[in-house]
């Protein structure tokens, strides 16, 4: 580990591609927590986990555009439209197929 004083630090510019892995991994566990709160009838959750995902998404896009959370963000899009329209089974299986299917893959060559 690599320890610096603190002045140094302060000057550090978050690395753009850390930034948005860290994003994508926050939108799959939202995807997460969004299918649970509704499998639960927990909507207002599922709308709140899809909010939280969409500020964290338009902040790292700010920072670094970037084609897979600009897909994330359509998806998320998605999914809060369909939960708006009360199309609760069908998100809550999607986002978990989402979830389950972008959470396994990642790191591993793809």
């Amino acid at each position: 580990m690599n320890v610096v004083p603190g002045d140094q630090a302060a000057g550090r510019i978050p690395d753009p591609r850390v930034r948005n892995e860290l994003t994508y991994l926050e939108v799959q566990d939202a995807k997460r927590r969004a299918a649970e709160a509704l499998r639960e009838g927990r909507r207002g959750d599922a709308l709140a986990a899809y909010s939280d995902a969409d500020g964290k998404l338009s902040a790292a896009m700010a920072c670094a555009p970037s084609a897979e959370l600009d897909e994330e963000a359509r998806i998320m899009t998605e999914l809060r439209e369909r939960t708006e329209a009360r199309d609760d089974q069908y998100v809550a299986k999607l986002a978990r197929m989402e979830h389950a299917r972008k959470s396994r893959k990642r790191g591993r060559g793809d």
